[in-house]
């Protein structure tokens, strides 16, 4: 019954994380700390009744190593905050599960569908900012040439290299190639999306807590804003106003929260397929 019901806590937090993200790009704390509480609380309530105290130290456990993890890719302006409390609220909901392993078949499911969700979301917004993709690519690739030119050279290297090699190591040299191109030219499109699709200048009195702005903000000698700051604060869009900044850069970042929701219902589906297949290349 413990199980179900965290994992109806967990689907349906998500789901309205969802739609906040996508509709306001802001997670209301009241969702995350809820299913932080909820989850928890529920895992202390079933230790003590069932005198089972690891079942919420574990629960703990994967509260503190995600709390971490989240927090360096906040810190780092790889997410917002609001993805750092959902995945916290993961750990304390699924630090131990009826299913073995389940919190690592979770991650590596969420790392999975992260890249797949990310991509698509680059296509999307390339697609609809065409005109201005289309350039920014072109800028990125004019001034990547030399690069690019030793990319090519390296796989073509690997490629004739895998003529003089058996079957196994030739198709592993094509491979390793195919990805070096591939790869390459996947950074240059992330990077052109993002300069002309994600950044944008916008009057300070739309900033909100939480936004990312680019780069350091001065008045004469005073420093307003430090682009080392993971976002800004309430007190801080305050400040802009007083010192009377009119419009600063700022970054959009993606509505991240539907593709932890996509992922936890195919660890629901899929974790034990995917620990046994682990298990089994091991």
């Amino acid at each position: 019954m413990i199980f179900l019901l965290l994992a109806v806590i967990g689907v349906i937090g998500l789901a309205l994380a969802s739609y906040f993200d996508i509709k306001t790009k802001e997670i209301p704390n009241i969702i995350s700390f809820t299913m932080i509480a909820l989850g928890l609380g529920l895992r202390l309530i079933y230790s003590i009744v069932t005198k089972e105290i690891m079942f919420f130290v574990y629960g703990l456990i994967a509260f503190g190593i995600f709390f971490s993890i989240g927090g360096i890719l906040y810190y780092t302006k790889q997410w917002g905050g609001g993805d750092t409390k959902i995945l916290m609220a993961l750990g304390a909901l699924y630090g131990a599960w009826s299913t073995k392993y389940f919190l690592i078949s979770l991650i590596l499911i969420l790392v999975a569908v992260a890249s797949i969700y990310g991509l698509i979301w680059a296509v999307y917004l390339s697609i609809k900012h065409r005109k201005d993709f289309k350039a920014k690519f072109l800028e990125i690739y004019k001034k990547n040439k030399v690069q690019i030119l030793f990319v090519f050279i390296v796989s073509i290297g690997l490629i004739i290299s895998s003529f003089f090699l058996e079957s196994f190591m030739a198709v592993v040299l094509w491979i390793v190639a195919a990805l070096i191109l591939v790869y390459y030219h996947l950074l240059m499109y992330m990077h052109a999306v993002e300069k002309s699709c994600m950044e944008k200048t916008i009057p300070v009195s739309k900033l909100t807590e939480g936004d990312w702005i680019l780069g350091t903000i001065k008045k004469g000698n005073k420093i307003i804003y430090s682009k080392h700051n993971p976002s800004v604060t309430k007190k801080q869009i305050e400040l802009l106003k007083k010192h009377k900044i009119s419009k600063v850069r700022t970054k959009d970042g993606f509505p991240f929260i539907p593709a932890f929701l996509i992922a936890l219902i195919l660890t629901f589906i899929f974790s034990s397929v995917v620990i046994n297949f682990l298990i089994n290349l091991i």
